[in-house]
């Protein structure tokens, strides 16, 4: 086949000698060209949805009446109940990753308990296919809403530098002069806006709203362009990763399965009448039944779901490995079933691999540190950049035609199915990235930093809703931020205490917690819609209604709780160490005037030579076990929680494949499937009992 660039030596020279140079060329293209078709980050990508599609696609209406109030009143309840169960009842957080426990629990309470109810009043009533995707897909996208998506963060970051200010941190001198004063409600500690935030309200003071309404105006237009930035790359990339690269998207298939139509004289489909669904289902409520009654009846026994690993690794050279504790969390080991063989090794694999870099490095006499040193933390920075432009290159053709269609309307490219036409979506992403910068700029930040930052937050973002779409990892987390990024690369010299400052409090809110970030779950929403034939711009449409209701209301509902509670009685890492997490680093920073950080930066070349390495072996030889998606993850919150679950469920899919074969693979997903309802129902559960009693519960899930 023709290479689509054409000739290099455009037909015009003859000679062998002229020609030898681009042949050269065009055969280093084509064979990069193969490696990424062979790669296409995954090397077992059998598109987990595709015999789905078929059973659950349903002619009738999606967005009715009764769907679309369904949706916002589920939108209010988790605005309320998200910060009142996570941060105050302290139990298992509703949402707290990619497949929030309170969407699955809802979506089964639906399935299970309200369509079988109302079908025996009418067949009418019941939610078919399409409505129960929609309000999936509402609850998705808004669940992070209330938490680490934006509430979590956001509120505390506003007033928290101005309480926690003192004469050691050094905050007043370094921080708070380079925060507008629009910005933030107020920058005195003693004023009631701060003070009663953390210490709660008298009972005959009211909030102090009023103080909030400029600074939320403000931030207000930031929000909103990063969410219009986040839709619009879904937008334009949702056909070359669904149609064109065909990705697993493993996240939207237990929604599918739960949600497909019951055969004709049945009330429940063909996943909820499994035997394997329910003895999988059983596993996790008998464990965590267990545990959950050992918490108000201490003579109940306990199943050991955690084993200390530290104790062990006390002496050196092993310490410097920094090993976690071996934690069994039931539903990653369940959905780890659902990734290539390739992928789930590679998760664990990468974590061991990182402990083996950093006891060597102290066997050699240069200790790095813990989990989050700077040559792990830059390692996979350097990692996360070249699979950006990996991406990017892996998509270019199908990215020139989006724009072809934005800018000179090219009627060969179809944009008919996507959630906004691509000169809407393209124009859109330029306004956003435009605002964006101009708000920064506004507010005191360098114009052209601004804009790196900016690019360096959509890089960071693309290879995160990959992570998702590709590896479907519940719960994922970077160690960087493009303030890193940026500090290590120009220098803070270079960059100024004013550009440093905002920066350090858009990161923290925007992309340091990245376990709810909105990308990855707007794309898993249109998949989900296309795979169920319902209108994504009728989609599209819904979701933003849901989102400015859930963004008011949870700002509502969060305000109210912090001011009655006081902060201080509240979720300890978002109210209080997070600053200290984030914010002394760049108080260090602030203080000593750097060029670029040399060391850091070999460290970033170190993880793209090895991104790069792993990358082309997978395209060149078959029997490469090792996954980039692993390398990604090994410095992260994530694996530090879910590597033995990982090691756990790879093993478990592997004897099953390799003993049983393809048949048992395939009877066996109903059982991995229905443990992941089975613990996000027993999870749903206990929340309820929290709220009844008022107390905390067990936590099922990592916080």
């Amino acid at each position: 086949m023709k290479d689509d660039a054409g000739d290099p030596d455009g037909g015009m020279q003859d000679s062998t000698e002229c020609r030898a140079p681009g042949r050269t060329i065009v055969g280093i293209r084509r064979q990069c060209e193969r490696i990424l078709q062979k790669v296409s980050f995954s090397s077992q990508n059998s598109d987990l949805t595709s015999d789905l599609s078929e059973r659950v696609r349903e002619p009738s209406r999606a967005f009715t009446p009764k769907i679309i109030f369904l949706s916002l009143a589920v939108v209010v309840l988790l605005s309320w109940a998200v910060p009142y169960n996570d941060y105050y009842l302290n139990g298992t957080y509703l949402t707290g990753n990619h497949l929030p426990l309170g969407a699955v629990f809802l979506l089964t309470i639906l399935i299970l308990l309200i369509n079988p109810t109302i079908g025996r009043l009418s067949s009418h009533l019941r939610f078919n296919v399409g409505e129960l995707v929609v309000v999936w897909s509402v609850m998705i996208v808004c669940s992070g809403i209330p938490s680490s998506g934006l509430s979590r963060y956001f509120y505390s970051l506003l007033v928290g530098p101005a309480y926690y200010a003192n004469p050691q941190n050094q905050w007043e001198e370094h921080l708070l002069p380079y925060l507008d004063d629009r910005l933030v409600p107020s920058k005195d500690s003693e004023s009631d806006v701060v003070k009663y935030f953390y210490e709660s309200l008298p009972e005959d003071e009211d909030i102090p709203w009023a103080a909030w309404q400029q600074p939320l105006m403000y931030w207000s237009i930031f929000i909103v362009s990063f969410l219009v930035l986040m839709w619009t790359m879904c937008v334009i990339l949702r056909k070359q990763w669904v149609e064109g690269e065909r990705l697993n998207f493993p996240l939207v298939y237990l929604p599918l399965e739960m949600a497909a139509t019951p055969e004709k004289g049945k009330v429940i489909n063909a996943f909820f009448r499994s035997h394997y669904t329910w003895i999988g289902f059983g596993l996790p409520v008998f464990v965590h039944l267990l545990n959950g009654l050992q918490v108000y009846f201490p003579d109940v026994p306990r199943v050991t779901l955690l084993f200390q690993l530290r104790p062990l690794f006390q002496e050196f050279p092993w310490n410097a490995m920094f090993m976690s504790d071996m934690r069994i969390y039931l539903s990653a080991i369940a959905f780890v079933y659902l990734l290539p063989l390739d992928v789930s090794f590679s998760l664990w694999f990468f974590y061991l691999f990182l402990r083996f870099e950093l006891m060597s490095s102290a066997i050699a006499g240069i200790p790095l540190g813990g989990d989050w040193n700077p040559f792990a933390v830059h390692q996979q920075a350097g990692a996360f950049l070249v699979l950006a432009v990996l991406l990017l290159w892996r998509a270019r053709r199908h990215l020139l035609a989006v724009f072809k269609k934005a800018f000179v309307g090219a009627d060969e490219v179809d944009d008919s199915e996507e959630a906004m036409s691509y000169r809407t979506a393209v124009f859109a992403l330029l306004a956003a990235v435009i605002v964006m910068v101009g708000w920064c700029a506004y507010f005191g930040m360098s114009i052209w930093f601004s804009l790196l930052a900016v690019l360096f937050l959509m890089a960071i973002l693309l290879v995160l809703t990959r992570l998702i779409a590709q590896g479907g990892l519940l719960f994922i987390y970077q160690n960087f931020s493009p303030y890193d990024l940026l500090a290590t690369t120009f220098g803070t010299s270079m960059i100024g205490p004013a550009t440093l400052g905002l920066l350090a409090i858009q990161n923290i809110v925007f992309i340091h917690d990245s376990r709810e970030v909105m990308m990855p779950s707007v794309l898993n929403s249109l998949r989900i819609s296309e795979s169920t034939k319902v209108k994504t711009r009728g989609l599209l449409a819904l979701v933003a209604a849901a989102l400015v209701v859930c963004i008011v209301c949870s700002g509502y509902f969060f305000l109210k709780q912090t001011y009655t509670h006081g902060g201080s009685n509240l979720d300890w890492f978002g109210m209080r160490s997070v600053f200290s997490f984030k914010l002394t680093p760049f108080i260090r920073l602030a203080e000593n005037e750097t060029g670029p950080n040399w060391e850091n930066i070999r460290y970033m070349v170190y993880g793209a030579v090895l991104m790069t390495f792993i990358f082309v072996m997978g395209g060149h030889y078959h029997w490469w076990p090792f996954h980039p998606l692993g390398l990604l993850m090994a410095n992260s919150f994530a694996l530090q929680h879910f590597w033995f679950s990982f090691m756990a469920g790879w093993a478990l899919k592997w004897a099953i494949m390799k003993f049983g074969g393809g048949r048992s693979y395939r009877l066996m997903r109903y059982f991995f499937m229905g443990a992941v309802v089975g613990e996000c129902t027993i999870g749903g559960i206990w929340i309820i009992v929290s709220f009844i009693t008022g107390e905390p519960s067990i936590r099922i899930l990592p916080g």
